[in-house]
Protein backbone atom coordinates (compact mmCIF):
# COMPACT_ATOMS: atom_id res chain seq x y z
CA UNK A 1 0.00 0.00 0.00
CA UNK A 2 1.27 3.41 -0.84
CA UNK A 3 2.10 5.88 1.92
CA UNK A 4 -0.97 8.02 1.20
CA UNK A 5 -3.19 5.00 1.95
CA UNK A 6 -1.40 4.11 5.19
CA UNK A 7 -2.84 5.91 8.16
CA UNK A 8 -1.05 6.73 11.41
CA UNK A 9 -0.71 3.80 13.75
CA UNK A 10 -0.45 3.70 17.50
CA UNK A 11 2.10 1.34 19.09
CA UNK A 12 2.71 -0.42 15.78
CA UNK A 13 -0.92 -1.43 15.33
CA UNK A 14 -2.29 -1.84 11.84
CA UNK A 15 -4.36 0.96 10.28
CA UNK A 16 -4.80 0.83 6.51
CA UNK A 17 -7.10 2.00 3.75
CA UNK A 18 -7.65 -0.05 0.57
CA UNK A 19 -8.92 1.65 -2.59
CA UNK A 20 -7.95 -0.73 -5.39
CA UNK A 21 -7.49 -4.43 -6.14
CA UNK A 22 -3.78 -4.41 -5.23
CA UNK A 23 -4.60 -2.92 -1.83
CA UNK A 24 -7.29 -5.57 -1.31
CA UNK A 25 -4.75 -8.32 -2.03
CA UNK A 26 -2.64 -6.95 0.83
CA UNK A 27 -5.66 -6.91 3.17
CA UNK A 28 -6.53 -10.45 2.13
CA UNK A 29 -3.08 -11.68 3.15
CA UNK A 30 -3.26 -9.81 6.48
CA UNK A 31 -6.73 -11.18 7.30
CA UNK A 32 -6.09 -14.77 6.20
CA UNK A 33 -7.08 -17.12 9.05
CA UNK A 34 -8.91 -14.38 10.96
CA UNK A 35 -11.58 -15.79 13.26
CA UNK A 36 -14.85 -13.88 13.15
CA UNK A 37 -17.85 -14.48 15.41
CA UNK A 38 -20.96 -14.53 13.22
CA UNK A 39 -22.49 -11.90 15.48
CA UNK A 40 -19.61 -9.55 14.58
CA UNK A 41 -20.62 -9.34 10.90
CA UNK A 42 -23.01 -6.41 10.49
CA UNK A 43 -24.57 -4.47 7.61
CA UNK A 44 -25.32 -0.78 8.10
CA UNK A 45 -27.93 -0.31 5.35
CA UNK A 46 -28.42 3.40 5.96
CA UNK A 47 -24.67 4.05 5.86
CA UNK A 48 -24.12 1.59 2.97
CA UNK A 49 -21.29 -0.12 4.80
CA UNK A 50 -20.42 -3.60 6.03
CA UNK A 51 -18.59 -3.88 9.35
CA UNK A 52 -16.81 -6.78 11.00
CA UNK A 53 -14.57 -7.43 13.99
CA UNK A 54 -12.02 -10.22 13.60
CA UNK A 55 -9.49 -11.98 15.78
CA UNK A 56 -6.68 -11.57 13.26
CA UNK A 57 -3.49 -13.65 13.17
CA UNK A 58 -0.58 -11.19 12.89
CA UNK A 59 1.10 -12.48 9.73
CA UNK A 60 3.14 -9.27 9.52
CA UNK A 61 4.87 -9.92 12.86
CA UNK A 62 7.64 -12.45 13.57
CA UNK A 63 7.39 -14.82 16.55
CA UNK A 64 7.80 -13.08 19.90
CA UNK A 65 11.48 -12.62 20.67
CA UNK A 66 12.66 -14.47 23.78
CA UNK A 67 9.28 -16.14 24.40
CA UNK A 68 8.78 -19.86 23.77
CA UNK A 69 6.34 -22.61 24.63
CA UNK A 70 7.27 -25.33 27.13
CA UNK A 71 8.29 -27.54 24.19
CA UNK A 72 10.47 -24.74 22.76
CA UNK A 73 7.97 -23.77 20.05
CA UNK A 74 7.46 -20.21 18.91
CA UNK A 75 4.80 -17.88 20.28
CA UNK A 76 2.97 -15.65 17.78
CA UNK A 77 0.38 -12.89 18.12
CA UNK A 78 -3.31 -12.26 17.38
CA UNK A 79 -5.19 -8.99 17.63
CA UNK A 80 -8.77 -7.77 17.40
CA UNK A 81 -9.19 -5.82 14.16
CA UNK A 82 -12.10 -3.91 12.74
CA UNK A 83 -12.94 -3.68 9.04
CA UNK A 84 -15.34 -1.26 7.38
CA UNK A 85 -16.31 -1.77 3.75
CA UNK A 86 -18.00 1.29 2.26
CA UNK A 87 -20.24 1.92 -0.78
CA UNK A 88 -22.18 -1.32 -0.30
CA UNK A 89 -25.18 -1.58 -2.64
CA UNK A 90 -26.17 -5.18 -1.92
CA UNK A 91 -25.14 -8.11 0.32
CA UNK A 92 -25.49 -11.75 -0.70
CA UNK A 93 -24.49 -14.82 1.25
CA UNK A 94 -24.23 -18.51 0.53
CA UNK A 95 -23.26 -21.55 2.55
CA UNK A 96 -23.44 -19.67 5.85
CA UNK A 97 -24.26 -21.78 8.92
CA UNK A 98 -27.92 -21.71 9.94
CA UNK A 99 -26.88 -20.46 13.37
CA UNK A 100 -24.46 -17.88 11.93
CA UNK A 101 -24.78 -15.51 14.87
CA UNK A 102 -23.51 -18.24 17.24
CA UNK A 103 -20.79 -19.53 14.88
CA UNK A 104 -17.10 -18.82 14.60
CA UNK A 105 -16.08 -18.28 10.98
CA UNK A 106 -12.55 -18.65 9.64
CA UNK A 107 -11.77 -16.15 6.88
CA UNK A 108 -9.68 -17.66 4.10
CA UNK A 109 -9.47 -14.70 1.72
CA UNK A 110 -10.91 -11.46 0.45
CA UNK A 111 -11.52 -11.58 -3.29
CA UNK A 112 -12.33 -8.64 -5.57
CA UNK A 113 -13.84 -8.99 -9.02
CA UNK A 114 -15.46 -6.58 -11.47
CA UNK A 115 -19.23 -6.57 -11.05
CA UNK A 116 -21.28 -8.24 -13.81
CA UNK A 117 -24.86 -6.91 -13.76
CA UNK A 118 -26.22 -9.85 -15.75
CA UNK A 119 -25.29 -12.19 -12.90
CA UNK A 120 -26.86 -10.16 -10.11
CA UNK A 121 -30.11 -8.38 -9.33
CA UNK A 122 -30.89 -5.20 -11.25
CA UNK A 123 -31.26 -3.15 -8.04
CA UNK A 124 -27.47 -3.07 -7.74
CA UNK A 125 -26.93 -1.35 -11.09
CA UNK A 126 -24.53 1.19 -9.58
CA UNK A 127 -22.19 -1.55 -8.37
CA UNK A 128 -18.79 -1.70 -10.05
CA UNK A 129 -17.09 -4.38 -7.92
CA UNK A 130 -17.87 -7.55 -5.98
CA UNK A 131 -15.91 -8.02 -2.75
CA UNK A 132 -16.21 -11.63 -1.58
CA UNK A 133 -15.37 -12.78 1.92
CA UNK A 134 -14.47 -16.46 1.54
CA UNK A 135 -14.74 -18.57 4.69
CA UNK A 136 -13.85 -22.17 5.45
CA UNK A 137 -16.71 -24.60 4.86
CA UNK A 138 -17.57 -22.95 1.51
CA UNK A 139 -19.38 -20.05 3.18
CA UNK A 140 -19.28 -16.76 1.28
CA UNK A 141 -20.50 -13.21 1.74
CA UNK A 142 -20.55 -11.11 -1.45
CA UNK A 143 -20.70 -7.34 -1.21
CA UNK A 144 -21.66 -5.44 -4.34
CA UNK A 145 -19.96 -2.04 -4.10
CA UNK A 146 -19.80 1.16 -6.17
CA UNK A 147 -16.11 1.68 -5.39
CA UNK A 148 -13.42 -0.10 -3.40
CA UNK A 149 -13.05 1.74 -0.10
CA UNK A 150 -12.09 -0.35 2.93
CA UNK A 151 -10.60 0.73 6.24
CA UNK A 152 -9.03 -1.74 8.66
CA UNK A 153 -7.67 -0.97 12.09
CA UNK A 154 -6.35 -2.97 15.01
CA UNK A 155 -8.60 -2.07 17.92
CA UNK A 156 -6.83 -3.77 20.81
CA UNK A 157 -3.34 -4.74 21.91
CA UNK A 158 -1.89 -7.97 20.52
CA UNK A 159 -2.16 -11.18 22.52
CA UNK A 160 0.18 -14.17 22.39
CA UNK A 161 -0.94 -17.36 20.68
CA UNK A 162 0.73 -20.75 20.42
CA UNK A 163 -1.33 -21.65 17.36
CA UNK A 164 0.28 -20.82 14.01
CA UNK A 165 -2.05 -21.52 11.07
CA UNK A 166 -0.56 -23.96 8.57
CA UNK A 167 -1.32 -24.16 4.86
CA UNK A 168 -0.54 -26.80 2.27
CA UNK A 169 2.03 -25.61 -0.24
CA UNK A 170 0.22 -27.45 -3.04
Amino acid sequence: MSDDKTMKSINGSLRLRAQDTDDMAVLSSLFQDAIIPGNDLQIDKAGKRFVLVANRFCWERPPLDGVTLEDGGDVYERVLSGMQIFNVEQVKQSGMPGNRRDSLLSLLALQVDPFHATEEKQDAQEAKWTISLLFSGNATIKLLVKAIDVIVEDIDLTRPTAVHPLHDSA
